[in-house]
């Protein structure tokens, strides 16, 4: 008779667990952060360019993958940290 009712209070501890962790999904979508969805937003993108598979051509990947990428990174600040001192000398 014990070992039921510890059992119970086990599962009933470990079901309330689950509904605070996981219950209103809601609430954690809108902890995300904006550099946080740039990563998931550009996961998705590659992960469906993958899965077009070998039978898709450079150009239609690229296509795909375009707007997301340019959107994702600001390469014009990362060629001016890449560069240094030598951005400048550039015209």
């Amino acid at each position: 008779m014990l070992a039921s009712i510890l059992s119970k209070k086990a599962r009933l501890i470990f079901a309330c667990t689950l509904v605070f962790l996981f219950g209103n999904s809601a609430a954690w979508a809108d902890k995300i952060s904006a550099p946080e969805m740039v990563i998931i937003h550009l996961n998705n993108a590659l992960i469906a360019t993958m899965k077009l598979g070998p039978h898709s051509s450079f150009q239609q990947r690229y296509r795909k993958l375009y707007g997301t990428v340019s959107k994702s990174f600001n390469f014009t600040e990362i060629a001016r940290y890449s560069l240094g001192r030598s951005w400048y000398k550039l015209s």
